[in-house]
C-alpha cells in the first residue's frame, strides 16, 4: 500500500509540474521518462469533450495515438 501511495503522489506531482510548464498544450509522450510518471496510477476516469481522461486529484491526463499527452486542470 505504501508503494501505491508513493507512486500516486509521484505521478500527481509530475502532472502538476507538467501542467505548470506546458499548460494544456500537447506534450511529447516521451517526457514521462524525465518526470518518472507511472501511467497506471489514477483514481477515476472522466469524459471531457468526448475524450476519457485518467484523473488524479485535480488533474486529468490522456495519451493520444500520435504519442502526445495532454494534462488538464479540472474544475
Amino acid at each position: 500500500m505504501k508503494k501505491s501511495l508513493q507512486g500516486r503522489n509521484q505521478t500527481y506531482a509530475s502532472l502538476q509540474a507538467l501542467h505548470k510548464t506546458h499548460g494544456e498544450l500537447p506534450i511529447p509522450y516521451t517526457i514521462h521518462h524525465e518526470y518518472n510518471i507511472d501511467w497506471g496510477f489514477f483514481e477515476t476516469t472522466r469524459s471531457i469533450e468526448g475524450i476519457n481522461y485518467r484523473v488524479i486529484g485535480k488533474y486529468g491526463y490522456v495519451r493520444f495515438q500520435d504519442n502526445s499527452l495532454i494534462v488538464k486542470l479540472l474544475k
